[in-house]
């Protein structure tokens, strides 16, 4: 079945948070399901996203662009690209930390209830 999914966010994650609107539509109804949650305000996802930014523009510098898979590059012990990794490791933790809160939890338990594996879904942000 086809699903069409909307995720509206409005505010800002160092101070106010996000407002959440969330809308799945399927195909061929005129029903829209609508649920409302929040994001809370996450300083430290701002400096993880930072500190990945840095290291991720750090890691391409060398090479321009990044295309060869098995790259390896130490300079002075340094080792960019596993920087790098570790950076969007503790991003990733801490995002994954940021959308279990307890305020977006009803747009969490709706899209697990309302979106199976085998639809197709058209998400729109």
């Amino acid at each position: 079945m086809n699903k069409s999914v909307v995720l509206k966010l409005d505010g800002d994650l160092e101070v106010r948070g996000f407002r959440a609107i969330l809308e799945i539509r399927s195909e061929g109804e005129s029903r829209t399901i609508e649920k409302w949650g929040n994001l809370p305000p996450d300083t430290e996802l701002v400096q993880r996203i930072s500190e990945w930014r840095q290291k991720y523009r750090k890691m391409l510098k060398p090479f321009g662009r990044l295309y060869p898979k098995d790259v390896t590059y130490q300079e002075g012990g340094q080792d960019p690209i596993g920087e790098c990794q570790k950076a969007a490791n503790a991003l990733r933790d801490r995002m994954a930390k940021w959308l279990d809160s307890d305020e977006f939890r009803p747009i969490d338990r709706c899209l697990r209830e309302q979106l199976n594996p085998d639809d197709d879904i058209h998400l729109v942000s």
